[in-house]
């Protein structure tokens, strides 16, 4: 038979990994960032290829939270520019 050895982390190493610089999100705190429900991010997850894909901590779904934002940037970055108001149709502001 074949065995697979497991990488072997040790205090030593461990510390010199330094501090954990990435927070993780469950899905429900990625709702709240985003302003959206569990259905939008669950079918972003399915059918948007471009969208953070989640890790598993245990037995729960995450994910990284720089990934979220780095996604949030590339679709302000590639959204359409917001059209001009029409002529008629301009906001004032009261003193």
């Amino acid at each position: 038979m074949h065995s697979q050895t497991q990488p072997t982390f040790t205090k030593k190493t461990l510390s010199s990994l330094g501090p954990p610089t990435e927070r993780y999100l469950s899905i429900a705190r990625v709702c709240d960032k985003l302003s959206r429900r569990k259905s939008w991010v669950y079918d972003k997850l399915k059918n948007d290829p471009t969208f953070p894909r989640p890790i598993r901590l245990g037995s729960w779904p995450v994910l990284v939270e720089s990934q979220i934002d780095e996604w949030m940037l590339l679709q302000v970055a590639s959204a359409p520019p917001a059209r001009e108001p029409r002529a008629g149709f301009a906001r004032t502001v009261a003193p």
